[in-house]
């Protein structure tokens, strides 16, 4: 840090009012620049804190300035000179500062624009007074000034106290750029109390190096002893599943105590047995966001904990380790047992940025650090501040309320985690989900597709402000482990082609063989209609004989010669008589009944000639008589 800088700083501070505590970013005093760096003096009598990314003189507690670990309106001042240069992504810690700045809170700056680079930690920016006076208002702050030299001439022009003489001996180009800048001041009447009182300016150990807090296996604070944490429990019939969580949870939690909202739950002395610090029974089923909220208006504590009555956690001291890491970081608000990095802009999460620690998921969704930012937690569980935010109501009976509280502490300042807890969400279960309970399903119409859908779009509409929304990242452990997953299921679909190569291969097969058979018997088709043909021209040919023979029999009745014949035939032999003919009438009539008029006609046709004969015959005797 130059001399100019100081100087620039002592009469700013001189001018211009501003809250405590106040925080140095950058704070780290190099060995050559021991002598003049520290900037603490300045601010005597005011609580300071001195943060870096590295130990060393002057630091009293290591932050990132791109991920502070200040809450949100913390603090009342933020200095960064000559330290926005070292930051990889300033537009993220201009960002950072307007978070955890109190309303009205003030941001000195100093950036160089025409200096050599420095390698600690990292040397990425120069900057102009325009540049900073962009990347402040772009972040939010209302009431930015800038400066294009730095020095105390340009510090005098930009107040406006004179019009010193031009020195020609001095470069056009500016050394340092400067700014000052505010935060918005808000009405502290109708705002969230984001801070409490045990903050982290109060818990922060003044001497350094800053106090690490140590837990053993079990992930349990060993240095200190903490309040009694309230759980929410609400529960709706499945008795078998609530008891195991219940005993479940006995065995991996400690100092904590349960409000159990009866929303629907038959045993009722069972839940009397778990001497609940607050017990509420609704008559009826009021579905999942109200009684959630019921149980959060009664919870005391700076922390309060909600569980679904399906959920089995198998981490020991996994509510210790949550809290911990919250009192650590006062910028998160939220941390679940389940989220996803992003929401998209229909409001919907994108399931492949999942990270949950449940078996039943690919091991891509698994988390790989203890606890990884996101943008919503999964409604199975989780950990909260107890700064008075509540589940939309208006919603209805579930759907979307894990994403709408998490944006709501995303909006008032806060960050959103999930813990790598080895959880069970008996839920994936669709038979033994709530969603299929003919009670819920009765509520909703019936149909929870559609509510989800409706429930959505209120969502929706309620954030579309914000989405789409990213918050973390998929690290390359994930990212690998994905690759590999889709490895393994190229591999598979690989498997399952070949598998339906030698599927299809058989059909081709069989279908050959079908066709094979299928002209056969289309062969034998054409033979057999071939034959049927050839018995249809015989019938007619039979048909056309028995219609010439029956004109023929009436012909040969017609014929005088024979009726003469036949009369004297009958005066030769007078036993035939006229009854004898009547007789072969009737013969002729009853095969006609019994056998048809071919059979009857075929039969006639061989009778007639061979009678025929036989008469010739008689009448050849009798001319030789």
């Amino acid at each position: 840090m130059s001399e100019r800088v100081t100087e620039w700083l002592s009469q700013v501070i001189q001018d211009v009012e501003f809250d405590e505590p106040v925080v140095e970013f950058g704070s780290l005093q190099s060995p050559e620049r021991r002598d003049y760096a520290g900037i603490r003096k300045l601010f005597a009598g005011k609580a300071f804190i001195g943060c870096d990314v590295q130990q060393g003189p002057g630091v009293d507690m290591l932050d990132d300035l791109e991920r502070s670990r200040f809450g949100p309106g913390e603090v009342g001042a933020v200095v960064c000179l000559e330290a926005l240069d070292h930051v990889k992504r300033p537009w993220l810690a201009v960002q950072e500062v307007h978070r955890i700045l109190k309303p009205g809170g003030l941001f000195l700056i100093s950036v160089p624009f025409r200096m050599p680079t420095d390698s600690y930690p990292g040397d990425y920016w120069r900057m102009t007074a325009k540049a900073l006076e962009v990347l402040l208002k772009d972040a939010g702050f209302v009431e930015v000034e800038v400066s294009d030299t730095g020095d105390k001439v340009a510090w005098d022009l930009n107040r406006g106290r004179g019009t010193p003489e031009v020195d020609s001996s001095r470069t056009p180009s500016p050394y340092i750029s400067f700014a000052i800048a505010r935060k918005a001041a808000e009405n502290r009447e109708t705002t969230v109390e984001r801070v409490k009182p045990d903050s982290i300016v109060e818990k922060m150990n003044p001497s350094f190096p800053h106090k690490m807090v140590e837990n053993d296996k079990r992930g349990r604070n060993v240095t200190r002893s903490r309040e009694k944490t309230p759980i929410v429990v609400p529960v709706f019939h499945r008795e078998e599943d609530t008891k195991l969580m219940f005993k479940q949870l006995s065995k991996v939690t400690d100092n904590y105590s349960m409000i159990i909202v009866n929303n629907g739950f038959d045993d009722r002395k069972f839940l009397e047995k778990l001497k609940p610090l607050h017990y509420i029974e609704n008559k009826e089923n009021t579905g999942a966001i109200r009684p959630i909220n019921q149980g959060l208006e009664v919870a005391d504590g700076e922390y309060v904990a909600v569980l679904h009555n399906d959920l089995l956690i198998f981490d020991e001291g996994w509510l210790d380790h949550i809290i911990e890491f919250m009192e650590r970081r006062r910028d998160v608000g939220l941390v679940g047992l389940g989220g996803r990095h992003t929401i998209n802009a229909d409001g919907m999460y994108d399931n492949d940025t999942t990270v949950a620690g449940t078996g039943s998921l690919p091991l891509s969704y698994k988390p790989t650090w203890r606890l990884t930012e996101v943008a919503t937690i999964d409604g199975l569980g989780w950990v909260m501040r107890n700064i008075g935010l509540r589940l939309d109501e208006s919603f209805g009976l579930m759907h979307f309320y894990d994403l709408d509280l998490s944006l709501q502490f995303i909006d008032a300042g806060y960050r959103v985690y999930v813990a790598a807890v080895d959880i069970t969400h008996l839920a994936d279960d669709n038979e033994r989900s709530t969603r299929s309970h003919s009670d819920y399903l009765d509520r909703i119409g019936g149909d929870d597709s559609s509510y989800f859908d409706e429930v959505q779009e209120k969502f929706r509409k309620k954030w579309q402000h914000m989405l789409p929304i990213t918050r973390g990242f998929k690290d390359e452990s994930s990212a690998y482990q994905r690759i590999a997953e889709l490895y393994e299921l190229l591999d598979g679909l690989r498997d399952h082609i070949y598998d339906l190569r030698d599927h299809m291969d058989e059909l081709g097969h069989y279908a050959r063989e079908l066709e094979a058979e299928d002209k056969k018997k289309r062969a034998e088709i054409e033979k057999a209609t071939r034959y049927v043909r050839m018995l249809e021209n015989e019938d007619s040919k039979r048909l056309a004989e028995n219609e010439r023979l029956s004109k023929y029999v009436g012909e040969l009745e017609k014929r005088p010669s024979i009726e003469g014949v036949s009369a004297e035939r009958t005066a030769d032999h007078p036993e035939r008589s006229d009854s004898t003919r009547r007789s072969a009438v009737a013969k002729f009539k009853l095969y006609m009944e019994s056998e048809g008029l071919a059979k009857t006609l075929k039969r006639t046709a061989l009778y007639i000639p061979k009678k025929a004969g036989l008469l010739r015959r008689e009448n050849s005797q009798q001319n030789r008589h």
